[in-house]
């Protein structure tokens, strides 16, 4: 009698305590405002030469022009 129980509660456990965390987990992550499929930013770019520059630069180190 006491394997019934057991193969019941691994039963339970994976057709409906797997999933719901999944589907708990999708809806936090709703809630708290993360995208699922979240994107790299992409850096900013040099208006006169179009390479990649970092954010706190004020001259473009490749063609050295303002980048503002």
């Amino acid at each position: 009698m006491s394997i019934s129980y057991i193969f019941i509660g691994v039963i339970l456990l994976v057709v409906l305590l797997i999933p719901l965390a999944f589907i708990g987990r999708f809806l936090y992550m709703l809630w708290v405002g993360v995208e699922v499929t979240d994107m790299p930013e992409k850096p900013p770019q040099c208006p006169h030469c179009g390479r990649d520059v970092e954010k706190d630069w004020r001259v473009c180190a490749y063609c050295g022009k303002p980048l503002k």
